[in-house]
């Protein structure tokens, strides 16, 4: 019996954090994205099959997408979700989308951000962990079609993550193989690219997120000290392996708040015309975690309609560059 379902659900998993743990989708609720279990204690054939995968799974195939969150998946938001599903007989030996995010590590401390933890590394008992991940990583890596990194830390300061980029020797054919790289950025340049530079045979999309290109909104909203031309240039580079074809897909997104809103139209213009974006996401803030006060956090949501600048915000979104081509709004409109 085959069944329609989104591909992401079926096939996705995402390994973070310094106990290996797997989730099975950024968007599912809470619950599901961080308790499918941990590589440190159980194996990834134990994890991919456990009870807790299968009633995620049911929940797609009954249509009811109940363990979804609906306002902040981006193809339920904007109403995709049909162009992103795949027909299935059986549930697969192994994940066939894999995001590596098991470093935490990250040179920037984002307003927006929960997952920074440059401690976890050097934590007693660490090595041990990070190699019981890559034991059981090694049992399917090869055998994946998309692989992605890093997600919840910084790539180009994750060596674990990169030098597993860096020596990845898939199985399927180069024009099957797809990788989705994800970074703040700023440490983007023709040094760091040279580690990985073998991700550029295949099809190879690369996502940077950047707060603003003016200074203060940069630093504050980025907890960095990185002057604003360090990522220009940055992002003239990576503009620069686009031309060449070496990058297939370059993403410039930002993460809409308080600090930067109005800053939002000429930030999306330069993402364009400057540094030849081919589309530009415009993520809402969530307020997650605990490193804020609910109070900040509310400030923080722009999106909220009792926020003093929300008719401010609301009247920024008219600009007709938002209604540009490669212009994405995250959630669409919902609040």
């Amino acid at each position: 019996m085959s069944f329609k379902v989104c591909q992401r659900g079926w096939e996705y998993a995402q390994v973070w954090g310094i106990d290996g743990e797997v989730g099975i989708c950024c968007w599912a609720v809470p619950g599901f994205r961080k308790t499918l279990g941990k590589l440190t204690e159980n194996t990834i054939d134990e994890i991919w099959h456990n009870d807790i995968a299968k009633e995620f799974r049911e929940s797609l195939i009954d249509g009811s997408y109940r363990f979804c969150q609906k306002d902040k998946c981006p193809w339920i938001a904007n109403n995709d979700l049909e162009s992103h599903m795949k027909e299935y007989d059986d549930v697969l030996e192994y994940p066939k989308e894999l995001a590596l995010a098991y470093e935490r590590n990250c040179n920037y401390d984002c307003t927006c951000c929960i997952d920074r933890n440059n401690e976890e590394i050097h934590q007693p008992g660490a090595d041990k962990k990070l190699a019981k991940i890559e034991t059981e990583l090694a049992k399917f890596i090869n055998k994946v079609t998309i692989i992605g990194a890093n997600g919840r830390g910084e790539l180009f300061v994750s060596p674990h993550i990169l030098k597993l980029l860096s020596e990845w020797k898939p199985a399927e054919p180069e024009e099957n193989i797809h990788v989705v790289l994800e970074s703040n950025g700023v440490l983007f340049d023709k040094d760091h690219w040279k580690q990985i530079e073998n991700l550029g045979r295949y099809d190879l999309k690369v996502a940077v997120t950047v707060m603003g290109f003016e200074e203060s909104t940069y630093q504050f909203l980025s907890g960095c000290k990185y002057p604003v031309s360090k990522i220009e240039e940055a992002l003239h580079f990576i503009q620069s392996l686009r031309k060449k074809e070496v990058v297939n897909d370059f993403e410039i997104g930002t993460v809409l708040q308080e600090r930067n809103f109005r800053e939002m139209p000429e930030f999306t213009r330069r993402c364009i015309e400057e540094f030849g974006a081919d589309r530009v996401r415009l993520r809402p803030y969530f307020p997650w975690g605990d490193k804020y006060s609910e109070k900040a956090k509310w400030v923080f949501d722009i999106r909220n309609p009792e926020h003093p600048y929300y008719p401010e915000y609301k009247d920024m979104l008219k600009d007709p560059i938002f209604k540009h081509p490669k212009v994405m709004l995250w959630t669409g409109e919902l609040l």
